[in-house]
């Protein structure tokens, strides 16, 4: 969400890109909001669908994350994959 365009993403295709059930993530987006990390509204041009907006507060969560999640992928991703071989 933090890099969707105004960190806005329809709940459907968030739980598509968590690989997750809508039921699951709007369980979860329940807390988010709790914590005031994230809105909900229904989308304007297809009120069928729900739209998660990530809030000032929840984009300052994700920078303070950033750092940490970036070693984690490093250490136990990057660093115990082989190096590259060129291919002939």
């Amino acid at each position: 969400m933090s890099e969707a365009p105004d960190r806005r993403v329809r709940m459907s295709e968030l739980a598509y890109l968590a690989n997750g059930s809508l039921s699951r993530l709007s369980n979860l987006v329940n807390r988010f909001e709790q914590r005031g990390w994230v809105t909900r509204f229904p989308d304007p041009a297809d009120r069928r669908y729900t739209i998660t907006a990530l809030t000032d507060a929840g984009y300052d969560v994700v920078v303070a994350a950033a750092p940490a999640h970036v070693r984690s992928v490093q250490r136990y991703v990057l660093d115990p994959s082989p190096p590259p071989t060129d291919a002939p």
